[in-house]
C-alpha cells in the first residue's frame, strides 16, 4: 500500500488512558466563573466525578462535581470565584495574582493531574503614551503591562466621543493613527483596556 502523507502532532499530549482537565481560560476575575472539562476515556462511566479546585488564598480548596457529558469519558462543571478570605462556601476565594489549581485524582493509572491558571483582578496599566505627527498623520502609541486589546474613541466633545477604532489583537504594544480620511478631528480620546481574563 502506498502512503504519500502523514499526520504529525506535537505538544503536551496525555498518554493513552490518562485523564486531564481543561479550564476555559488562562486567567480569571472575581466575581467570575471557571468552567471545567475533564476527559478520561478509561473511566467506567460514573454519573459524576469530584474535582478539587484551590487557590493561593483558599489553600484547602473547594470540591466541584463534574457531571457526565453525552460524550463517553467527558465531564463538565463550573465554580464561581469571589474575593475575600478563604471560606468553605462552594465558591473559590482568590486575590490578584493567585495561582488557581484544579486537581484530578485519576484511579487508572493512579496519580494526580494538575491544571493551573491565575487570578487577574486588575486591568492592565497603560503607559508610555505618546503622539507624533508624520506625513500628515497623527500617530498615537502606548503600551500596556500585559497583553490586552485596545480601542480609541474620539470626537469634538470629550463627554460624547462619536468615533471609534478598535484592535482585537492582544498585545503589549499599541498604535493608532489619524488621517484626513478618518471621520472627525482627533480631539479628546480614551483607551478602554481588556485582557484575556474572564470578565
Amino acid at each position: 500500500m502506498d502512503q504519500d502523507f502523514a499526520l504529525v502532532i506535537s505538544g503536551d499530549l496525555p498518554l493513552p488512558g490518562v485523564g486531564f482537565v481543561i479550564m476555559d481560560r488562562m486567567a480569571y476575575a472575581a466575581p467570575g466563573r471557571i468552567h471545567f472539562e475533564l476527559v478520561d476515556f478509561s473511566l467506567p462511566a460514573p454519573d459524576s466525578i469530584p474535582l478539587l479546585v484551590r487557590s493561593t488564598t483558599e489553600v484547602a480548596g473547594e470540591t466541584v462535581v463534574l457531571w457526565r457529558n453525552v460524550l463517553t469519558g467527558v465531564y463538565t462543571g463550573y465554580l464561581d470565584t469571589v474575593r475575600g478570605p478563604a471560606t468553605n462556601d462552594q465558591r473559590l476565594q482568590m486575590e490578584h495574582q493567585d495561582t488557581i489549581e484544579a486537581v484530578y485524582v485519576d484511579a487508572d493509572p493512579a496519580g494526580e493531574h494538575l491544571t493551573t491558571a491565575r487570578a487577574d483582578l486588575r486591568p492592565p496599566e497603560i503607559n508610555q503614551v505618546a503622539a507624533t505627527h508624520q506625513f500628515g498623520k497623527i500617530i498615537v502609541n502606548w503600551s500596556s503591562d500585559e497583553p490586552a486589546d485596545s480601542a480609541v474613541f474620539w470626537g469634538t466633545n470629550p463627554a460624547a466621543l462619536r468615533w471609534a477604532a478598535t484592535n482585537a489583537v492582544f498585545t503589549e504594544a499599541h498604535s493608532w493613527f489619524w488621517t484626513a480620511w478618518c471621520q472627525g478631528p482627533p480631539i479628546g480620546s480614551r483607551w478602554p483596556r481588556r485582557t484575556k481574563r474572564a470578565t
